[in-house]
């Protein structure tokens, strides 16, 4: 009988042991841009305040540009800039992302964690198992997908 409640009191702290380290699902929101330019003409999207664990990217090249590349503006905001190759006319497309990673790091119930990290006797008495880094990451991520048509510029006479 002894035995059978040992198992089930392992197998209960096993399980929340294991289920505090579960990942969450990340979620993804698509942002579709339609851009109109003439040719040769310059177009930037403000992607707003970029903390510092965001990462934006171009995830998809464009394929028709002298200028596609990521920047900040004078207010501190990142920017997307793109300017179509000399004289082309037609469609571009690229893929933007702009991801946010929360790292978690946590501590289970009834821990003894280092109060003092000087003190010799806090450390033996420190038990590694009740504190870890589970690495639960809840990402968030934006993805712009912009499409441009690129029109022959209009001569005026």
């Amino acid at each position: 009988m002894k035995k059978i409640y040992s198992i089930l009191a392992v197998a209960v702290l096993l399980s929340g042991f294991l289920s505090s380290c579960e990942k969450e699902e990340s979620e993804i929101v698509v942002k579709n841009i339609n851009v109109t330019l003439n040719t040769n003409e310059a177009y930037s999207l403000d992607l707003g305040k970029i903390e510092k664990d965001e990462a934006p990217s171009i995830s998809s090249e464009a394929s028709h540009f002298s200028v596609s590349m990521l920047d900040k503006n004078a207010s501190g905001n990142s920017i997307y800039v793109y300017t179509p190759a000399l004289d082309y006319a037609g469609t571009d497309n690229v893929q933007i992302k702009v991801s946010e990673n929360e790292e978690m790091e946590h501590h289970h119930k009834d821990a003894d964690h280092h109060k003092d990290p000087k003190d010799k006797a806090d450390k033996d008495n420190h038990n590694d198992k009740d504190h870890h880094d589970c690495n639960d990451e809840d990402d968030e991520q934006t993805i712009y997908n912009i499409t441009f048509t690129i029109n022959k510029s209009q001569l005026v006479k």
